[in-house]
């Protein structure tokens, strides 16, 4: 007798996959290689928008 794995909806049918690991290590070529390809950032709109969300956070005590 096989058993079918079933969800937790009652489905039968699903096949677990294994999860693929995370890699920690990123070579440098590949990050400066993606990295190009990133949009530039305003500095002085970060920075606003993470004293904005600092503000709510701290307002909300």
């Amino acid at each position: 007798m096989t058993v079918q794995p079933v969800t937790p909806d009652g489905r039968e049918g699903v096949e677990p996959i294994p999860l693929r690991r995370r890699r920690w290590f990123v070579p440098r070529a590949e990050f400066a290689a993606r990295s190009r390809s990133t949009p530039a950032v305003c500095l002085d709109a970060f920075r606003a928008d993470q004293e904005a969300a600092a503000d709510g956070l701290a307002g909300g005590r």
